[in-house]
């Protein structure tokens, strides 16, 4: 191998929980480590982190160095936590210095190594997953990586457009090997993998699942994931309204899936929002054949009635025409076919060997590319973002005090700056609302108060409260939205998803008539 891709050092999350983005990278590093390259792996120790014990066995049955440094990752533009990317910045630059490595590569956006990167002059690569357009609606400043991988054709082309960044697909490995198996002519064992969550769609996989049932066919649905919240709870008193206690089972988080895949014919992924799902990879791997949604990079890999199933959207009706037809297509031996075919996909996609070459090849490509300046790499410093923000962070540091949460505010600071100048500009009989009379909307206030001192605050809007609240009356969302005039700060973070449905329904454009006071839920 080319000695200038040698040695890799990697940095993943927090590890606040075991799969999806650390989980895709830090099997990619085991894979580097097995072809014989030198391979490190980094954890953030930011405070209020913690670490998942099975990434520390992945590492060690891999004999990689672990280390854990603090630093903060985004997974969104508008995410960057500009105090800490200063604050950590000199002992990650010292850290990446004693090690020598030949590229970095990070999970999400990583500011604070990209920077050093620059300083360095070493080739830094980040790893992404879905976005919102919204991401690209302001102009920040450049503190990205020029080069990118997606598990995702489908993103890997919206964040090199957005961000006008080199992207390239590279799809998850999956742990085990291929094991081939033959489609049961018994019950079918289904089963719906992934955290319980809107954005997981698993209520409209349970109701077509019950459409499934009143066909008369016997079948069981398992769903495994973190199964808490509000979502999760309305998931499973569907269950219970439904009498399907006997048929539908809600396991929990699973650390190890393997004896579940073995153990199952079909996973059914209902997702809305996605970028490329572990599952698919790993329901392959175990011959497991997937029903799925058409979301973002899923329909680059699975055709429908070829090595998998597509529905044509995301109802409960459209994804139990596909169970439907994968239980005809079973007891006709066509589904046999289809698992052949899913088996030969996984070769090409998601093996160790060929997510190597693909990996290798890039790796490649991009030390060329950079070692000969083929793509240019913005020259700012943490010297400019020090004194691009010196204002803004004075003013934090000045009312520190008077935060009630400190760590919040300062995730904050970094959006603040880049949206001051379009709010400033808002028509003069703008009026101003924050959208939640709660914890974090007095976490809203305060923000409004110390960064846009020159907006004067109409009321609140909550849905579910009245009265007044931190001394200013509370609305409901219909009576401000229909005013063209309402300009909406969002001051919540649970059911932030609803708000923001509920005002672009109301033609409200984010950054432009509606912002946030506090972090996205992304």
């Amino acid at each position: 191998m080319p000695a200038s891709c040698k040695r890799i050092l990697y940095f993943m999350d927090s590890g606040l929980s075991f799969g999806g983005a650390v989980n895709t990278l830090l099997l990619q590093a085991i894979c580097m480590k097995k072809h014989g390259h030198d391979v490190f792996v980094c954890f953030s120790c930011i405070p209020g982190s913690s670490f998942i014990p099975a990434y520390r066995k992945m590492c060690s049955e891999n004999q990689i160095p672990l280390f854990f440094l603090p630093y903060e990752i985004t997974s969104y533009t508008e995410g960057v936590n500009v105090v800490s990317l200063i604050d950590h910045y000199d002992l990650l630059k010292n850290v990446i210095r004693s090690i020598q490595p030949d590229i970095l590569h990070s999970v999400q956006i990583n500011p604070t190594i990209e920077l050093v990167a620059r300083e360095l002059r070493i080739p830094h690569v980040m790893q992404m997953f879905q976005a919102s357009a919204s991401f690209f609606s302001l102009k920040y400043m450049d503190v990205w990586p020029k080069f990118m991988t997606c598990d995702s054709l489908y993103w890997a082309k919206v964040w090199q457009e957005g961000l006008g960044l080199e992207a390239t697909c590279i799809r998850a490995i999956a742990q085990n090997p291929l094991l081939q198996n033959s489609v049961t002519k018994q019950e079918t064992r289904y089963i719906c993998v992934g955290v319980v969550y809107p954005r997981k769609n698993q209520l409209e996989v349970i109701k077509a699942f019950y459409l499934l049932l009143s066909q008369g066919i016997k079948a069981r649905l398992d769903i495994y994931g973190y199964d808490s919240g509000p979502y999760a709870e309305k998931c499973k008193k569907y269950v219970v309204a439904n009498s399907l206690e006997s048929r539908v089972t809600f396991h929990g988080y699973c650390e190890d899936m393997r004896a579940v895949y073995r153990n199952s014919d079909a996973v059914i992924i209902g997702s809305t929002v996605e970028s490329y799902p572990n599952v698919v990879s790993e329901a392959m791997a175990n011959s497991v054949i997937v029903i799925s949604t058409p979301v973002a990079g899923i329909p680059e890999v699975i055709k429908d009635s070829y090595n998998g199933y597509l529905s044509d959207g995301y109802s409960d009706e459209d994804i139990a025409v596909k169970l439907i037809q994968f239980e005809n297509d079973k007891n006709h031996g066509h589904a046999d076919q289809i698992l052949q075919n899913a088996n030969e996909t996984f070769l090409t996609e998601h093996s160790e060997d060929a997510v190597y070459k693909k990996l290798l090849a890039y790796h490649e490509s991009v030390q060329e590319k950079f070692s000969k300046g083929l793509v240019a790499i913005p020259s700012i410093t943490i010297s400019d973002v020090k004194s691009i923000f010196s204002d803004i962070l004075n003013l934090y540091e000045k009312n520190f005090k008077n935060f009630t949460n400190t760590a919040m505010t300062a995730r904050m600071l970094w959006y603040f700056l880049h949206v001051a100048p379009i709010i400033q500009k808002l028509p003069a009989d703008a009026q101003f609302y924050i959208w939640g009379a709660g914890k974090y909307g007095v976490c809203a206030l305060e923000n409004l108060k110390v960064f846009f001192s020159f907006i004067q605050l109409t009321a609140f809007i909550d849905s579910k409260k009245e009265g007044v609240f931190e001394g200013f009356p509370i609305e409901k969302p219909e009576v401000i939205l229909a005013d063209e005039r309402s300009i909406i700060f969002i001051g919540a973070v649970d059911g932030q998803w609803n708000i923001i449905d509920t005002l672009e329904k109301y033609g409200k454009i984010c950054h432009e008539s509606f912002f946030f006071l506090v972090p996205r839920d992304w």
